[in-house]
């Protein structure tokens, strides 16, 4: 809903809104490498596996925080002038 209204009332930021597409499918792949990692821990006595996830869940946090900056600046100032949010 938030990115076709973006596209709609800001051609000009097609581009930022690709990105931010591509970043969020990013974040379901690190998600899923993380779920995968957290049912192998339990099991792993070796402590590879809590390393492994340890890993994910910083390239996670770098890479949401890193998304989320991104975000703000670029579409900040189009949403800071929306009186309410689209529902279609």
């Amino acid at each position: 809903m938030l990115f076709p209204a973006i596209r709609e009332q800001s051609p000009t930021l097609a581009r930022v809104v690709d990105k931010m597409e591509e970043d969020q499918l990013v974040v379901h792949h690190i998600t899923e490498h993380i779920a995968a990692l957290a049912d192998s821990v339990p099991g792993n006595a070796s402590g590879i596996s809590r390393f492994e996830f340890a890993n994910a869940l910083s390239e996670l946090e770098q890479h949401l925080l890193s998304h989320l900056a991104f975000e703000e600046e670029s579409i900040g100032p189009l949403l800071s002038t929306w009186n309410e949010w689209p529902l279609d």
